[in-house]
């Protein structure tokens, strides 16, 4: 008895799991959509998600074989994707038709990570009320305002690099850039000196954080994967792409900045006397993206509430 229930239960989950893999396999030949036959699961990135090819490798694969159409289908994993060749229906897809396009597939999760609550990952209204507000942050004058401070990191690289090549010819290009990236990133957007690409900077906080920011293992892969092709099954698990040190480490970072700031901008003119700027509105404000496609003249406005967790992010 046990044994037809352990057998009935298994035919039912691998039945659940067929439907699962394959209800979309069809979605592009269902539109007359030109596409490339899928693998199951894998779909048309197997090499990609298997981490034995780079995404970019994959599909220009595909794009090769499509070279004549102006756009085609492929399955990322179990999912359907549009690949647009055309530059006409590129500009279109970015420009005027933009609204129906700003959101990515990973847009609903954003939330559920102080680390992907910015601009690269959110959409909609959210998208459009941080991009306004953060556009003129990045404004030439205040990049101007900053380069002492890259200038200050990039001097403190050649010495790290006439250093490293009298120790051995041989130089970890990627780890020497993480720790330039480090400095430069914590000076600007911390205005703190992390001291990353100094002497004895194993054991440097900024420099473990780095690591676990730019960390590169199979693990790691996978789980990007994951949470590109798969985030509710991602999440449902309990997974995140960042560790939740990375949350905790910079959430006391920036606060004790900000403390030690008064909460008030500071004669370095970094990115955090910007913040700071902005924190001071409490609330940021901005065009609602159904405005692009209302046809009547009040145009709807959108707050988002200033907190520690959306100046980290």
């Amino acid at each position: 008895m046990i044994v037809l229930v352990l057998i009935s239960a298994t035919v039912v989950v691998l039945s659940i799991l067929y439907f699962i893999v394959n209800r979309k396999l069809n979605y592009w030949e269902k539109r007359g959509v030109p596409f490339e036959k899928p693998v199951p699961i894998f779909g048309n990135f197997a090499g990609y998600i298997l981490l034995k090819a780079y995404w970019g490798t994959a599909a220009q694969k595909l794009c090769k074989k499509f070279k004549k159409e102006p756009y085609f289908g492929v399955y990322y994993g179990t999912e359907p994707a549009l690949v647009v060749q055309d530059p006409e229906l590129i500009k279109l897809i970015t420009t005027k038709d933009f609204y129906y396009f700003s959101s990515r597939e990973i847009s609903n999760y954003t939330h559920l990570e102080t680390m992907t609550q910015n601009l690269f990952f959110t959409q909609g209204d959210r998208w459009k009320v941080l991009r306004q507000n953060l556009t003129p942050l990045f404004s030439s004058s205040k990049m101007k305002n900053m380069f002492h401070l890259v200038e200050k990191c990039s001097k403190m690289f050649e010495t790290l690099l006439d250093e490293e090549t009298k120790k051995c010819p041989d130089l970890d290009v990627r780890a020497t850039s993480v720790r330039f990236a480090m400095d430069s990133i914590t000076s600007c957007a911390f205005g703190v000196d992390s001291n990353v690409m100094g002497k004895n900077s194993d054991n440097n906080p900024f420099k473990i954080m780095g690591d676990l920011i730019f960390e590169l293992t199979n693990y790691r892969g996978f789980k990007i994967v994951a949470r590109a092709i798969w985030p509710y099954v991602f999440y449902g698990l309990g997974f995140k792409t960042f560790p939740d040190e990375l949350d905790t480490f910079f959430n006391k970072l920036l606060s004790d900045v900000f403390k030690d700031r008064n909460y008030k901008p500071s004669a370095r003119n970094d990115f955090v006397d910007l913040m700071l700027n902005l924190k001071g509105n409490k609330y940021l404000s901005g065009d609602s993206m159904s405005n692009v496609k209302s046809e009547t003249e009040k145009k709807e406005r959108i707050n988002l509430e200033v907190t520690d967790e959306l100046l980290i992010a």
